[in-house]
């Protein structure tokens, strides 16, 4: 059993919480909160609440830092020098000096990066390394921003550090209908867009992101993977074997619905007869979302118990800092 102390008490701090009530192999030691109202709301998840990091620290085998990006390389520089390990929510990505911070934690530091662990793109980067449509040249992103979106087109591309980087911003109009915290009217926003090539020495990624995204059912997710042989877009695609060229598209199996009592969930991601990919939190009723999250968490600890580095601040950084080019910060 892993003991997880986490250190904050935002939006996402609580959503971490609630994922980490239902891990059978990990607890929920202690959430450092300050604020009164907050801390409520966490007891009434069944959370313990300190009000210092001492009182964090003890007791936990792992801390989960979700503070804001102004205090979270001092935070985690305390819990470094403290001898603690330290998973953060998020990369420092204020400023260059900041992200320069960041990057000095190297490897004691990891971030729980979710997006190439949510099932649909651990799935795609399987068929890809499968070689069914051969080299793959290119990876066209409209799903995710910032450092998420460079992050997953490196591991989809399995490149490096983007060579060359063009950018362009442009007004996109359009109606939200729904935001984090659910439905609402339809209000007509001004947002702005953001089209972006990143080169990878012979390969290409293509950014396209749009504020608001996330939520919109105006502004719709796309993802593109193109090789040699062949492509595949979302969860269809062609390829060519031979002479011929054949469809072929990625099948989601699930388990639990009519007539069974155990949740809906997914079971495992399947094509022409290749498992791509295979849910290893069956029975927790996850959605896509916090199988990445748990599957970073459970990465994470197993390096800090001398396993391979999951995705430390060195990484983060440089996903960062390629992500401030293409937004032009």
């Amino acid at each position: 059993m892993t003991r997880v102390a986490l250190i904050g008490s935002g939006w996402r701090a609580e959503s971490w919480a609630k994922l980490l009530q239902r891990l059978s192999d990990f607890s929920l030691s202690a959430v450092l909160v300050r604020n009164g109202e907050k801390e409520e709301r966490f007891r009434a998840l069944g959370a313990r609440t300190v009000r210092t990091e001492e009182g964090a620290l003890a007791g936990c085998d792992l801390v989960l830092v979700c503070v804001s990006k102004q205090n979270l390389c001092d935070v985690c520089d305390r819990l470094v020098r403290r001898g603690a390990a330290v998973l953060s929510e998020t990369p420092a990505g204020i400023n260059r000096e900041e992200r320069k911070t960041f990057d000095s934690f190297g490897e004691q530091v990891q971030v729980a990066e979710q997006y190439p662990w949510r099932p649909q793109f651990r799935a795609l980067h399987a068929l890809t390394e499968s070689g069914m449509i051969g080299k793959v040249n290119s990876v066209t992103l409209s799903c995710c921003h910032d450092y998420h979106a460079v992050s997953l087109m490196r591991k989809l591309l399995s490149a490096g550090r983007p060579v060359e980087i063009t950018a362009v911003r442009f007004p996109d109009s359009f109606y939200e209908t729904a935001d984090r915290r659910g439905d609402h009217a339809p209000c007509r926003l001004d947002h702005s867009r953001i089209h972006a090539v990143l080169r990878f020495g012979d390969k290409v990624g293509i950014y396209d992101f749009t504020k608001a995204q996330y939520f919109s059912e105006l502004r719709q997710n796309r993802v593109l993977i193109r090789g040699t042989r062949g492509e595949i877009a979302e969860n269809e695609g062609f390829r060519l074997e031979g002479n011929h060229v054949f469809p072929f598209r990625m099948e989601y199996r699930y388990g639990g619905g009519e007539g069974r009592f155990d949740r809906p969930e997914l079971l495992e991601i399947v094509c022409e007869g290749r498992r791509l990919y295979e849910n290893p939190f069956r029975g927790s009723g996850f959605n896509a979302e916090e199988i990445a999250m748990a599957e970073s968490l459970t990465r994470a600890t197993a390096f800090f118990r001398g396993g391979e580095s999951f995705y430390s601040a060195s990484e983060a950084v440089l996903d960062s800092e390629t992500a401030a080019a293409l937004c032009g910060e």
